[in-house]
């Protein structure tokens, strides 16, 4: 179980970049702070987009949900990780809870070094309560930063919007990663959004003054990956590398409880018989 955690917590940015299509859902009530309200402006969909990214990248914290089921492949099982927590993006640090690779599990992630809960044998065994991993290891990717998702949304395409004055708006469309990568001359946002599929497609909520309240991604499922993930190409490596699950960042604002483990609760590699 060990070592699974540990192959998780340095999992490729490739696999967790993968989102696919989820349930439906409404806005809600927007839970953080971004300062004064905005100036009226028409609620059209590239006005409410532009307040709503820009909103974005002014926010330092946020709850982030990743719900990913992983295929089996090249001898590995399937597996999922259905997780939630919240990020402070300007340290940065975050803690999530829930189920890693089908496990009960916790990662912190604190200021670039990532942390994993051992399995309860392992801790009674070993007297420790963390795996710590490779520092920069990024299991979620680059979601826990909220000023790449909102370069990447503003090369949307197509975009659409509905809603009702005062009210919750509803931005929806697509991001075409080619476009993308040509309307960015930044190489670290190049980086992401190369790990996304060739489409992949948005929902933003927002408040009647373009402030965020939701932000969800999602890939069709049996979209091909992107050209981080290589491999082969044609219908067999598109059925490999689907990714069902979801991924959200919501309640801006919200600031999260991280406390860094001390030395004494800290494993920092597999003991015996579990590598």
């Amino acid at each position: 179980m060990l070592k699974a955690l540990a192959a998780l917590a340095g999992a490729s940015a490739v696999a967790l970049a993968l989102v696919a299509a989820c349930a439906g859902g409404d806005g809600h009530r927007h839970h953080g702070r971004h300062g004064a309200a905005a100036a009226r402006f028409p609620h059209d969909a590239a006005t409410l987009l532009a307040a709503g990214t820009g909103n974005l990248e002014g926010s330092a914290s946020f709850r982030l949900t990743m719900r990913v089921a992983m295929p089996g492949g090249d001898g590995r099982p399937a597996h999922r990780m259905d997780m939630t927590g919240v990020w402070d993006a300007r340290r940065p640090a975050g803690r999530m809870d829930g189920v890693l690779r089908d496990a009960r599990a916790t990662v912190l992630s604190i200021d670039g070094t990532e942390y994993v809960s051992l399995p309860p044998a392992l801790q009674r065994r070993t007297g420790r309560s963390w795996l710590r991993a490779a520092r920069g290891t990024r299991t979620f990717a680059g979601f826990s930063d909220p000023h790449r998702v909102a370069m990447v949304l503003r090369a949307a395409t197509r975009p659409a919007a509905s809603g009702t004055p005062g009210g919750i708006w509803h931005v929806r469309g697509e991001i075409d990663r080619d476009a993308a990568l040509k309307a960015s001359p930044d190489p670290a946002l190049k980086e992401f959004v190369r790990l996304l599929p060739s489409r992949t497609g948005f929902d933003l909520w927002t408040d009647d003054a373009g402030r965020p309240g939701r932000v969800r991604l999602t890939l069709p499922a049996g979209g091909q990956a992107g050209a981080g993930s290589g491999g082969t190409s044609g219908k067999k490596a598109s059925q490999a590398k689907t990714v069902q699950g979801t991924v959200e960042l919501s309640a801006f604002g919200a600031r999260p409880q991280v406390a860094e483990p001390t030395a004494a609760q800290i494993l920092t590699s597999p003991p015996e018989g579990t590598r």
